[in-house]
């Protein structure tokens, strides 16, 4: 009885160590994981992408030679202005190397999947502050309400430009502070929320504040 089972033992620890051999003498290999792609107005697209490497034994180094200043294997953030060619060296811990080239096509990513404004898009749940100013017999009185409305934000056609309902069809996006603005209004979009102003005139006698966040789907 005690023969079989150091036979038993001898055979499992052979499998084990076998299985060790064999996962280390896989073929070192390495690919290219985008994290984020958006396209933004002038023809500028930002990526965002890290270096997997598989296979060899870990722990691995990345020797880049294009970008030089890359190290490691990222996140990295990159600009695309054209086509962008990534060349580096993996090597695994058993000093085997790969030389590892991919190229960013630019012509390839499409601006309508990756538009800057799709973050931005959708319904949104919003209190409204209303404020109207009349004249009473020449006396200005200012009467107020609050009340409740769902509005929706919509790409124009326009790279640049948003649809914030459709009473505020055609607004100028800035998408480096994500504001926009248009006849008699201005807004911010910051974490899934909106708030934007809209007054009408003459002498802003009229004025909406909307405030809200963003309706998840």
């Amino acid at each position: 009885m005690k023969t079989v089972f150091k036979l038993l033992l001898l055979t499992a620890m052979f499998l084990s160590h076998s299985c060790k051999d064999d996962d280390e003498q896989l073929s070192l290999n390495a690919s290219i994981i985008f994290t984020s792609i958006v396209c933004y107005p002038n023809d500028s697209i930002s990526t965002t992408f890290i270096i997997v490497a598989t296979g060899g034994k870990s722990p691995y180094i990345f020797n880049w030679t294009h970008p030089e200043s890359f190290v490691g294997e990222g996140p990295f953030t990159m600009n695309i202005t054209s086509n962008t060619m990534l060349t580096l060296e993996v090597v695994d811990a058993n000093n085997a190397k790969l030389d590892f080239q991919y190229e960013i096509l630019k012509d390839t990513i499409d601006p309508s999947k990756y538009d800057y404004r799709n973050a931005f898009t959708g319904f949104y749940n919003c209190e409204v502050k209303y404020q109207r100013v009349v004249d009473s017999s020449g006396i200005w009185v200012t009467r107020r309400s609050t009340y409740n409305d769902t509005i929706e934000v919509k790409k124009h056609s326009d790279f640049q430009r948003i649809i914030v309902s459709d009473w505020l069809p055609d607004l100028n996006f800035n998408y480096r502070d994500s504001t926009f603005s248009g006849y008699h209004t201005y807004g911010k979009f910051e974490n899934d929320s909106i708030t934007f102003s809209y007054y009408q005139t003459p002498v802003a006698m009229y004025s909406w504040h909307y405030s809200g966040g963003k309706i998840k789907q």
